[in-house]
Parts: C-alpha cells; structure tokens; sequence
C-alpha cells in the first residue's frame, strides 16, 4: 500500500508508519512471515510474555509505548500497572452479551476528557490510570 499510487494520502502515510515503527504484536498465535512488508520491523511475544516485555520496553526505551487491542490485550498489562493513560471509544449500541472491557482487580481510573468524536457517533473517554488521579 505505501508504493501504490492508487492509494490516498492517509493510507500511504499508516502503510508508511506500519512499515517503519518497531512493533510488537501479542499473539499466541499470529507469525510474521519473512517476506511480510513489515517482517523488519515487527516481533511476535506470547500473551503470557506480554507484561513482562512491555515492562522491559518501557524501562529500556523511555519512550511512549501505543497499545491498540481489545481489553484481553490491555486488561493484563493494566493489572499489572504498566498502562499510564486509557483511552476507551464507546459507540452507540447495547448488548445483552459480550466480552469485559476488564478483567482484572479494581483499577483506579480518573477521567482525563471526554469528547464525540468529529462526524461520528463515538465517545472517546481518556482515564489517567497510574492511580495518582484516582
């Protein structure tokens, strides 16, 4: 997609981010294939290895790590105190069923902000949750 000119200014600039940004994908079962566009940049760890890599990259690199995933991706790096701030979109819909959004003990969360998204029906909720708000 980033060299196809077929493509719009948004998509060429994610491709371009995809393929240039060190990532780490928590999978248990996800492979990146050698001749995958972003196989450079990008690393497999386990569910169970998860918290203990985003711990080690946050304390090596010093830089701001992004998390995208649904709350079995983040809900056991927030109990164990590695996210510093949440972002969670809610969209107009109700369910009798579903997934948790989390799964762990009590987390202390302090609203950040609260805003609809632009020319959507999404409510972004931003949390501190390193509990100093809380």
């Amino acid at each position: 997609m980033a060299a196809d000119p077929s493509q719009n200014e948004r998509d060429h600039a994610i491709a371009e981010l995809v393929t240039s940004l060190d990532a780490v994908v928590i999978s248990d079962s996800m492979t990146v294939a050698p001749d995958d566009p972003w196989a450079a940049t990008t690393r497999v760890v386990s569910r169970a290895e998860a918290p203990r890599e985003i711990a080690r990259l946050k304390q090596s690199d010093g830089g701001d790590l992004l998390v995208f995933g649904s709350g079995t991706t983040w809900s056991p790096l927030l109990a164990a105190g590695l996210v510093d701030e949440l972002v969670v979109l809610v969209g107009a819909a109700l369910l009798g069923s579903g997934s948790k959004l989390y799964s762990g003990s009590r987390a202390g969360l302090a609203l950040l902000a609260a805003r609809v998204l632009p020319d959507s029906q999404l409510v972004e909720l931003r949390y501190d949750a390193t509990g100093a708000g809380a």
